[in-house]
């Protein structure tokens, strides 16, 4: 299975069969990957847990109705803080924010990075890999609170 097309999806889809309840909703621009995305949550079984839409994340998330308990972004570097902020309002309180690769998109993460540190409880979790063009990576694990 190629990066792109479901691998994170499938892993979160399988969780939310297994508690008997949930929707993942997963965005992807390219209508290659999301046809290849969709026949991998399809073979797996785990389709009526799972949502593709085909378009831009930074619009397609404000079109979400809440609650949102759980988000993972893993995008474009720079549109992880866009994509934050047109989904914020539709976050749970005590939801959990995942953003990957922010150890090696640092550049292009940085403007959620700070958002999210300036507001919320965030923290980065590094992590080795074993690819040869990066030895680590991290991912920034955030609880959102809404303000009292």
């Amino acid at each position: 299975m190629r990066h792109g097309i479901g691998y994170s999806g499938l892993w979160i889809a399988r969780e939310l069969k297994a508690l008997g309840s949930g929707k993942l909703i997963t965005i992807e621009i390219d209508p290659n990957r999301v046809r290849e995305a969709e026949e991998n949550f399809q073979r797996a079984g785990l389709a009526e847990y799972v949502e593709v839409k085909l378009g831009d994340a930074t619009e397609l998330v404000k079109t979400i109705v809440g609650p949102v308990d759980f988000l993972l972004l893993d995008c474009n570097f720079a549109n992880y803080d866009p994509c934050f902020v047109g989904i914020e309002d539709k976050l749970a309180d005590g939801a959990r924010l995942v953003a990957d690769n922010v150890g090696v998109g640092a550049h292009g993460t940085a403007d959620y990075v700070q958002r999210v540190r300036s507001r919320y409880n965030s923290c980065i979790e590094w992590f080795d890999t074993d690819l040869p063009w990066h030895k680590r990576d991290a991912m920034e694990i955030t609880t959102f609170r809404r303000p009292q």
